[in-house]
């Protein structure tokens, strides 16, 4: 038997257009300031195999500046082409990634003034993600 578990994936925007992809206030989920490498630990499962699938939501539009954001999401394993996520609405959702797994994630947000689209601006970020069974973490993962 399969556990899949659901993490919600948020962006922060910076000024310089870049963006950060953080998983905040969700347990199994670390981020190593040194390396800047997320680490998902999924809770050991003698039970069977464990995967992991994202989610991420639009930035909410910003109805002071009247702005309204668009995410783009992709990811795969590094050194590889990456493949888009599937999008409904204002939600992306990745594949399922299982445990003992490293991966890219890359984001573009496309953020257009309500009114003046001539005035967009485009943030672009990736965090590599090490998804891995609880006390599992090695990051030798991603040197192959």
């Amino acid at each position: 038997m399969n556990t899949l578990h659901i993490l919600h994936l948020q962006f922060v925007l910076h000024s310089d257009l870049s963006l950060d992809i953080v998983c905040i206030d969700e347990p199994m989920a670390s981020l190593d300031e040194k390396t800047r490498i997320l680490t998902i630990e999924l809770p050991r499962d003698i039970r069977g195999p464990q995967s992991v699938r994202f989610l991420a939501r639009d930035p909410s539009t910003d109805k002071d500046k009247h702005v309204e954001f668009h995410a783009t999401m992709l990811s795969g394993p590094p050194s590889q082409p990456k493949t888009q996520w599937y999008k409904d609405g204002d939600e992306s959702r990745s594949p399922y990634f299982p445990a003992e797994t490293s991966v890219e994630v890359w984001a573009t947000v496309l953020a257009v003034p309500q009114g003046d689209p001539n005035a967009a601006k485009v943030y672009h970020g990736r965090r590599n993600v090490v998804v891995t069974p609880q006390g599992g973490g090695d990051l030798r993962l991603f040197n192959g």
